[in-house]
């Protein structure tokens, strides 16, 4: 079953960093970490993420100021994913592109799919 994620860039008055949410029900799983621009070049990235409460759904879709002077968010990357059976990788995509995630403890692992081209004359 499908659903959707998405990496949003959190400007606070103290810093700047990445939330990463995936749809879970009826909220949204979420971890923060140190902005990755090689994620956006499509490389391998492992960075260490710290596990923040759950978000609500409207964050998917969201972009703009958040309540209580907590700073702003702007979507980075959005897509979907579908975990895998009895791991804590997943598959995700997002314009064409994809990826296989892991999650650690103490992180995350974003590993970008090869993608292979057939030539279907042999």
């Amino acid at each position: 079953m499908l659903r959707q994620f998405v990496i949003l860039e959190h400007t606070t008055p103290d810093d700047t960093h990445w939330d990463f949410m995936l749809e879970d029900g009826f909220s949204l799983l979420t971890w923060s970490f140190e902005p990755q621009p090689n994620l956006l070049e499509h490389k391998t990235v492992r960075v260490d993420a710290k596990r923040l409460p759950a978000h609500r759904l409207e964050y998917l879709d969201y972009e703009g100021e958040v309540s209580d002077n907590r700073g702003s968010v702007r979507c980075i990357m959005k897509g979907n994913y579908m975990p895998m059976l009895r791991s804590r990788a997943f598959l995700m995509g997002e314009n064409g592109l994809m990826y296989l995630a892991q999650l650690y403890e103490d992180g995350l692992a974003f590993l970008p799919m090869v993608e292979v081209e057939c030539d279907e004359d042999k």
